[in-house]
């Protein structure tokens, strides 16, 4: 998503491709992407088109590389990419939702398991003591 982001705003300041692929790779903390990043920069010097470079990182969906090819056929790479950013941002708001949904459930658990030992705790000395008497 922020990949994708950068890219986009780099792209629509009127900066190159090749230049707006150095820039943000400079910028990356993770090796692994910038490495394929490094490679994809190459195989766009190279001549490959963008979406070839990046369908040989194997970085990234299918679907995302098919909207970049259109992206770049239709001379609108930056606009495509803005949108690729937003659909991903969707998709991880709706896996961070599902996440939530299927852990409460087992935070609620938990909650009343340590809401039941500490009342468990608190009334077996009194049960005790009343067995005694």
């Amino acid at each position: 998503q922020g990949f994708c982001q950068n890219l986009s705003t780099i792209l629509s300041a009127g900066i190159p491709l090749s230049k707006a692929l150095s820039l943000i790779t400079e910028t990356l903390s993770s090796h692994t992407f910038k490495i394929n990043l490094q490679h994809a920069y190459n195989a766009l010097q190279q001549g490959l088109t963008f979406h070839e470079t990046l369908q040989e990182t194997q970085l990234f969906s299918d679907q995302i590389i098919q909207m970049v090819a259109i992206g770049e056929e239709a001379g609108k790479l930056d606009d495509m990419l803005e949108k690729i950013a937003e659909i991903r941002e969707q998709e991880i708001e709706q896996f961070v939702e599902l996440l939530g949904q299927m852990l409460e459930p087992l935070i609620i658990g938990l909650l009343g398991l340590v809401v039941g030992s500490i009342v468990l705790a608190m009334y077996l000395p009194i049960v005790k003591l009343g067995m005694v008497v």
